[in-house]
């Protein structure tokens, strides 16, 4: 006997415990850790993620769009922090002996490097 999970999932064989992990885990995120959000897109994007999916890149568009915000995201908070540490370098610039002391050690490190 198998039951239907939420809207749009696929039957689930209760007898097969991996499936069954799989999807009170989904039930888990979609109700405590996500948001829905619609977004409307150009068809020609839209013909990029199906092809993506078929490909086997992503299991659904929904996952290669939640990875491409997760890039995105991620790039963001990294461009934020480096221009935070720019910041602090034009606030406080080294001075050179430090620049000098960092020079040495780089040199240092590339040498015991075992290339």
């Amino acid at each position: 006997m198998a039951f239907a999970g939420l809207r749009g999932l696929r039957r689930v064989d209760p007898l097969d415990p991996p499936a069954v992990r799989r999807l009170l885990s989904f039930c888990w995120y979609a109700l405590r850790m996500s948001e829905q959000i619609a977004v409307r897109i150009p068809g020609e994007l839209a013909e990029s993620l199906s092809e993506l999916v078929a490909e086997g890149r992503f299991e659904t568009k929904a996952d290669a769009v939640r990875a491409a915000l997760g890039t995105l995201v991620e790039a963001e908070r990294r461009r934020r922090l480096g221009e935070s540490i720019a910041d602090g370098y034009r606030r406080i610039p080294q001075d050179d002996d430090e620049v000098k002391g960092a020079t040495r050690a780089a040199i240092r490190s590339i040498h015991e490097e075992p290339w």
